[in-house]
């Protein structure tokens, strides 16, 4: 089970397709696949408003608890690049349900150079 721990408490986080609906809709509505074969070069915000919406999905009672701008503080205060990245990988392969190597192939057909 995908985790995360704020504030000394340890929170879900989803992998559901939600989290692919409300990320696309904070980018313009731009297609999911399109957004997540770009998080490599997003903002270092708007990489952890991944992991919020996955946090906003899984954990409904925190919700009024925790706002966006908390959740960001947190993260940044608390966790490094190599966890960030872990962590949206392993979000966008559950959402996906693809594998490393196909999560891979998939961003390369979404971003050819």
């Amino acid at each position: 089970m995908l985790s995360i721990n704020l504030f000394g408490q340890e929170y879900a986080l989803s992998n559901k397709l939600r989290v692919a609906y409300r990320v696309q809709g904070q980018h313009d509505h731009k297609p999911y696949t399109e957004v997540f074969s770009g998080v490599g070069d997003m903002p270092i915000e708007d990489q952890i408003g991944i992991i919020y919406e996955s946090f906003w999905c899984a954990n409904p009672e925190a919700r009024d608890k925790i706002s966006r701008q908390q959740f960001l503080e947190e993260y940044l205060d608390k966790y490094d690049v190599k966890t960030l990245m872990e962590q949206l990988r392993e979000i966008i392969q559950g959402i996906m349900g693809v594998t490393d190597d196909e999560l891979a192939v998939a961003a390369s057909e979404a971003n050819p150079q």
